[in-house]
């Protein structure tokens, strides 16, 4: 996992720096809170987040996997309540319990493959 994580992760950040310098885009002279904000949207989204994701194909399909990042509203949502002092509506408690109900179906709905036979049974 560390190779595939160094390899995906690393050139999309060489990439990315590529743009900002050939665009000129500034990037220094931030305040402390802002240079927070930067890293913990590198770390908690994408090193935890993301690489979640990729370490989880190992036990589900890629087909579940790619249902259940319909979730991350919801989890937005629930940071931006206690972050932000967002408020919860009616049409977000509705729209994530249906976007949760869709992902339990979704899930149950998959037979289990060998391979995720395979890795429950050495747990």
């Amino acid at each position: 996992m560390i190779p595939y994580i160094s390899v995906c992760y690393g050139s999309a950040a060489i990439v990315l720096w590529m743009l900002v310098l050939g665009f000129g885009l500034k990037f220094y002279g931030f305040s402390g809170q802002t240079i927070t904000a930067f890293w913990a949207m590198a770390l908690i989204p994408q090193l935890i987040g993301h690489t979640s994701y990729n370490w989880a194909l190992k036990w589900f399909s890629a087909s579940t996997i790619a249902v259940s990042l319909l979730g991350e509203p919801i989890g937005a949502t629930i940071l931006a309540y206690f972050i932000f002092n967002e408020k919860l509506t009616w049409s977000k408690l509705i729209g994530g319990a249906l976007l949760l109900s869709a992902i339990c179906i979704a899930a149950y709905g998959e037979k289990p493959t060998t391979l995720s036979i395979s890795h429950q049974s050495n747990l």
